[in-house]
């Protein structure tokens, strides 16, 4: 048995043949940091017990089993060219995940690393963590790049599987949690990608924080949280202006997923597959979520994107509810859904996709060309999001997260583009916060309701393009708020009305007979209604055929002669 701090400069090797060595550490004071490994060193072949003893330690940086790097010597240099491999780890702690004791991590200037087939069992609060840090002089900060995880199994006992917090070219393939508060988290850490006030990063991780991040074969059961938590906001760095580095905002941003397993047990409280949080270009393919006990009536989405841009997400379930879009700008859907008999008895959605309008109150004024806004934040921003005031639409151009938790923190400032009208200060400007310019495609079958598009009166939510096959849908296809246009396959639908009214459609047939349906036809729509357009913005030459003539009618149309919203309308 041992204790403290061991530095390991060489390579530590066990006979991993006989599966015999085994070293008994234990950790009892906050200066205990386990086997503290130097540039250019090994471990192999390993099994550690690791005991944390001190019921006092409240601090995540000490009591390791396994350290690369460090949370408090920021002077020691890199830790480099370092290989983990075959180590067991078995954690214990007086109680277990309480205090905030890890049992491996990766911390500060850490990279070119291969960390494989590592197998990590009982209490932590973190069972892997790699995380960012300052240098010696607290003037730049550190993050973790340029590293592989292979192989790596945690059954865990609560306590958080993986967190990538601040990091970026990260390679990891095989991953396995079992019984975990949370399965895997990849975050801007505190201080993210970019400098705010005078803290920025090293150069090689400028802007590159959340970039470059590679996540294959990942399974993840009996989570009591989500399976994947993507987030992308920092603490403040501008205590000011309350400004962060949101990964959102970054061009270099880029997260794949590729092969995913997430399974609900008996811990699964809420466990959603994965949540996106104001984090773009992520690309989730051959994600699978069930439940092992068949709650199907759970209705935690497989998928939540919040405030996220250009995401790509392709999925397979037979749980309730497969996606739950809140807000974000230019995301697809390629959602395989089977629902069964439970889900008839329920008012549940296959795919939810909704939005929302918030006001926010302007903390100075805005004058015609400005390119920023200053608010108190009522809700997260994504790029591209509208917003109104005067009957005037503008368009935020940067993100900005909305802290619950503090809300000190919600006065910031938040790019837009070249303003159209002035706005003084102290006015209510109406946010359009919800789902844009949104594609879904694949095969729904047994929904109750397949896609609910949940956008209220007057929302600018873009394109919102459907293109699934729809089998044996209990209630409808689709069901469309407010009258809302949506594509179906080819074919426009959108309610005429000047009040628009929930519609729904299935098998191709709306429920109400206001609605028109039109094509494309080059630059011109051609469709079919009961009444010329009294709704929507049209183009001069479009044409609505009468969908309901009689013997009284005079024309077989109305032909737009003169565009806007809606335009002249002249019965052919």
């Amino acid at each position: 048995m041992i204790q403290g701090t061991y530095i390991i400069a060489t390579p530590l090797i066990g006979n991993g043949a006989r599966q015999n060595t085994v070293i008994d550490l234990v950790t009892a004071s906050v200066a205990d940091f386990g086997l503290d490994v130097m540039p250019g060193a090994s471990i192999h072949n390993l099994t550690i017990n690791r005991d944390c003893q001190d019921a006092a330690i409240t601090n995540s940086r000490s009591n390791l089993a396994i350290l690369i790097g460090s949370h408090t010597d920021k002077s020691t240099g890199g830790r480099y060219d370092i290989k983990i491999d075959g180590v067991t780890i078995n954690s214990t702690m007086i109680t277990p995940n309480t205090r905030p004791c890890n049992a491996m991590g990766l911390i500060n200037d850490v990279y070119d690393t291969e960390i494989s087939n590592l197998d990590i069992s009982g209490d932590a609060l973190i069972y892997l963590i790699a995380h960012w840090n300052y240098n010696a002089t607290g003037d730049r900060t550190n993050h973790p790049r340029r590293i592989s995880f292979n192989n790596i199994k945690v059954s865990g006992n609560g306590g958080d599987g993986m967190i990538l917090s601040g990091c970026h070219d990260i390679r990891a393939n095989g991953l396995y949690f079992d019984n975990v508060d949370r399965g895997l988290t990849i975050s801007a850490g505190d201080q993210g990608g970019g400098s705010m006030s005078g803290d920025y990063p090293a150069d090689e991780s400028i802007d590159r924080v959340m970039s470059n991040i590679n996540i294959r074969n990942l399974t993840v059961q009996n989570s009591v949280n989500e399976g994947i938590l993507l987030f992308g906001a920092s603490y403040p760095q501008n205590l000011t202006t309350n400004e962060r580095w949101i990964s959102i905002n970054s061009p270099n941003q880029g997260i794949l997923i590729d092969g995913y397993s997430c399974v609900r047990g008996a811990a699964s409280t809420s466990c959603e597959g994965i949540i996106a949080r104001l984090v773009q270009n992520v690309t989730v393919k051959d994600m699978a979520f069930g439940d092992r006990y068949d709650r199907t009536e759970n209705a935690a989405a497989a998928i939540v994107v919040d405030a996220s841009n250009n995401g790509r997400y392709e999925l397979n379930t037979s749980c309730l509810c497969a996606v739950n879009g809140i807000s974000g700008r230019n995301n697809v859907f390629n959602i395989n859904y089977t629902g069964n008999d439970a889900n008839y008895s329920s008012a549940q959605n296959a795919l939810a996709l909704k939005g929302a309008l918030t006001n926010a109150t302007t903390n100075a004024a805005v004058a015609i060309g400005d390119t920023t806004i200053q608010l108190t934040l009522t809700c997260h921003i994504h790029p591209g999001m509208k917003f109104t005031h005067g009957g005037n639409v503008f368009e935020f151009t940067t993100g900005a997260y909305y802290d619950v938790g503090t809300p000190a923190f919600n006065t910031t400032i938040v790019g837009i583009r070249p303003a159209v009208a002035a706005i003084a200060s102290g006015q209510t400007i109406v946010q359009h916060y919800g789902m844009q310019d949104t594609h879904v495609t694949g095969h729904i079958k047994n929904a109750h309701k397949g896609i609910r598009v949940q956008f209220p009166q007057g929302f600018l939510g873009g394109d919102m393009l459907i293109d699934s096959i729809f089998q044996n849908s209990n209630s409808c296809d689709v069901q469309v708020d407010n009258g809302h246009l949506v594509r179906i396959g080819g074919t426009y639908y959108m309610d005429n009305q000047a009040t628009p009214a929930t519609y729904t459609v299935k098998d191709g047939i709306p429920s109400l007979s206001t609605v028109i349906m039109f094509n494309k036809v080059g630059t011109r729509r051609i469709g079919y209604g009961a009444a010329a357009p009294v709704t929507g913005t049209w183009a001069d030459g479009d044409i609505i055929y009468n969908n309901a003539p009689t013997s009284t009618t005079q024309g077989s149309g109305w032909q737009c002669t003169t565009p806007g919203a809606p335009g002249t309308w002249t019965a052919l």
